[in-house]
């Protein structure tokens, strides 16, 4: 039933928590980005609210500024706003560094660092990574940024062509170790239930687009990062079956005030409660 919990629903409700709990309100998108959270927040002077969607979230924000309802302050998911989508403009508003919340916290400061010193061997994570020349957090960027291309592309053209939950593992060339464009297509289409592209035609429109796209970075949800995440764990960094949720999980648990500090949306936050007369942060 969550997934119908409106932005309406969502401004409510802060207008009943308003008449008995003066603390100041983040709002996030679930209930995962509010456990990442939680434990830097003052719990004293504020606390956080999940709205359950994106749509939701932007819809409660409006309502806040409209109403002009004081210290409610909207962390929403970047994903594809200044890409695809114009980026909201509200001054309680404040968007992701990254993709997502989750994308935010594996790439930021020493986590994903802390997280293969846990589930990664050692010696074969170094020997991957000099015989690759390359870096752990590039590593995973190169493997789940394909899809993450597939899934700007397939949104820009209007293909309607899946990636929810989207199985990394399966378009990756077993001989090569790599994401192989003609399965990533292959997979994306075959879950789609009325693609308006065939898997020959999605492949070739992933495969020039990634000719000019830039930073691969830009277009990694966190789901897509974990699932990488685990998938080289498993088969290249030597330390057995790691499930994406557990890497999504210990990526929350290992997301400190350090890496916390790290990111803008952190400051962002603070200038926001600067003129708002707000403390959120416990860090």
């Amino acid at each position: 039933m969550l997934e119908h919990v409106t932005g309406d629903d969502v401004f409510a409700e802060i207008l009943m928590l308003r008449t008995a709990d003066a603390r100041a309100i983040v709002l996030l998108e679930s209930d995962s980005d509010c456990a990442a959270l939680d434990s830097h927040i003052l719990k004293n002077n504020a606390r956080t609210l999940p709205t359950w969607s994106k749509s939701a979230l932007l819809r409660a924000m409006t309502l806040v500024e409209e109403r002009r309802i004081k210290q409610i302050v909207g962390l929403a998911d970047r994903d594809f706003d200044g890409v695809l989508f114009a980026v909201r403009s509200m001054d309680s508003l404040i968007y992701t560094d990254r993709y997502d919340l989750d994308a935010t916290i594996l790439l930021t400061g020493n986590v994903l660092e802390r997280l293969l010193a846990s589930f990664a061997d050692r010696d074969s994570l170094s020997s991957h990574l000099a015989s690759s020349g390359t870096s752990a957090a590039d590593a995973v960027i190169e493997m789940a940024g394909p899809v993450g291309y597939g899934r700007y592309v397939s949104i820009r053209d209007r293909l309607e062509v899946r990636f929810n939950d989207f199985p990394v593992h399966a378009c990756v060339d077993r001989d090569t170790g790599t994401v192989s464009l003609s399965l990533l297509a292959g997979v994306a289409v075959s879950r789609s239930r009325q693609p308006a592209c065939e898997r020959v035609e999605f492949a070739r429109l992933i495969r020039d687009g990634l000719k000019r796209a830039g930073n691969l970075g830009q277009y990694c949800s966190g789901h897509d990062l974990a699932a990488a995440i685990s998938h080289m764990v498993r088969t290249q960094w030597g330390n057995g079956r790691v499930s994406k949720d557990l890497i999504e999980r210990s990526a929350r648990a290992a997301f400190d005030c350090e890496s916390l500090r790290a990111t803008e949306f952190y400051e962002k936050v603070n200038i926001w409660a600067l003129e708002a007369d707000a403390a959120i942060w416990a860090c």
